[in-house]
């Protein structure tokens, strides 16, 4: 039910105003119109055969290699795995920060419905190497970052140069309280209590909900019911320009009961 909420709130804004999302794409490959579009902009965008296109290259090899160093079996077995490891972030990027700017949620139907696929592929490999190797399909909403840039006069490629000279340094200082933690006694150990009784809970958490999906107790007729009944709640809501937004009313159902005040208010 809550895939269906998902898809539904992710599609409504492409399906009832579909020129915006193609906008959006045609200002990725023509970052020039952006410009022009804007009323006004402090910094320029950045380049896309520069900066952008050698970024997305190098993530997508790194996600690739190291999906196929962890998992090399299940690659084989399920190869357009890579296309979805390549085409998910790029695509899901631009859905997110677009429904992010026209509705101020970022759920992504496209990416669920990659992580469902995924996950068929899951349940058919008889390892178990495919459920705890990272799959990198997801999406980031930190385009609103650079607005924050235009706003501070700030250069666009100064933000990504200090995220470049940051990553690094912060990946070091990570192992360093990581090692200061373990000195202090193994994790999980008596010396950390919380973890060493969550850690077996939240194991068994996990296989519960494999063996689970196993038994086919997920309902995939229940996804697409919801989201067609949510998608013709949105259409009627914006054709009849009802003061009630749908965006919250998607939030109040995936908060479930306490979700109730919010969605009604």
């Amino acid at each position: 039910i809550m895939i269906g909420v998902g898809f539904a709130t992710g599609l409504a804004p492409i399906v009832g105003h579909p020129k915006r999302f193609l906008q959006a794409l045609r200002s990725l490959v023509k970052p020039e119109r952006a410009v022009i579009m804007a009323e006004e902009r402090i910094t320029q965008p950045l380049s896309l055969y520069k900066i952008i296109l050698p970024l997305i290259i190098v993530g997508m090899v790194g996600s690739v290699s190291l999906f196929w160093l962890l998992a090399p079996g299940f690659l084989a077995a399920f190869p357009w795995i890579a296309v979805l490891i390549i085409v998910v972030p790029i695509i899901g990027t631009l859905v997110v920060n677009r429904l992010v700017g026209t509705v101020g949620i970022g759920e992504n139907p496209f990416i669920q419905f990659a992580q469902i696929s995924y996950l068929s592929a899951q349940l058919q490999y008889p390892g178990i190497e495919q459920w705890f190797v990272p799959n990198n399909m997801s999406a980031t909403g930190g385009a609103a970052t650079y607005k924050v840039c235009e706003v501070l006069e700030t250069r666009d490629l100064d933000y990504v140069k200090l995220q470049i000279i940051l990553w690094p340094i912060s990946i070091a200082v990570g192992y360093l309280y990581m090692q200061f933690f373990w000195s202090l006694g193994p994790i999980p150990s008596g010396r950390w209590p919380y973890l060493a009784i969550t850690y077996p809970v939240s194991a068994a958490q996990f296989g519960v909900m494999i063996k689970g999906l196993q038994y086919g107790l997920l309902h995939l007729d229940w996804t697409v019911y919801v989201t067609v009944a949510l998608l013709a709640v949105y259409i009627a809501l914006d054709y009849t320009h009802s003061p009630i937004p749908y965006v919250a009313l998607a939030a109040g159902i995936s908060m479930g009961p306490s979700g109730v005040p919010y969605a009604i208010t």
